[in-house]
């Protein structure tokens, strides 16, 4: 895994992201780290428009959560980040869709890679 490089929101009091990929486009996760006292909604847009069915498992590290498991994500559908907890999203295989190369933070500036 490398880390891809982002831009956009980086708020050490609220929201923060970083991503990373193999080589092979076939595996990404998502690290989501939020500080704020209140959920964040994100939901992931493809610059391709399409999602191409990506599947995410989100983990979730909080004061009631040592990595416990979440609800599958698919594509660009819009989930929520715990008030004050880390989100590590991990993908299925997703050989032959590629990687997303552009990630949005509904309602926040964008996060480019």
């Amino acid at each position: 895994m490398v880390r891809v490089e982002l831009t956009g929101p980086q708020d050490v009091n609220g929201l923060m992201a970083s991503a990373y990929g193999d080589a092979s486009g076939r595996r990404q996760v998502l690290v989501f780290v939020n500080c704020a006292p209140t959920p964040k909604e994100i939901q992931l847009r493809f610059k391709s428009g399409k999602d191409g069915g990506a599947t995410y498992t989100p983990y979730v590290t909080s004061a009631e959560k040592n990595l416990g498991a979440a609800e599958k994500i698919v594509g660009s559908k819009k989930f929520t980040v715990p008030a004050r907890c880390v989100m590590t999203l991990v993908s299925e295989n997703i050989a032959g869709r590629g990687a997303p190369p552009l990630l949005e933070l509904k309602n926040e500036p964008s996060i480019n890679n």
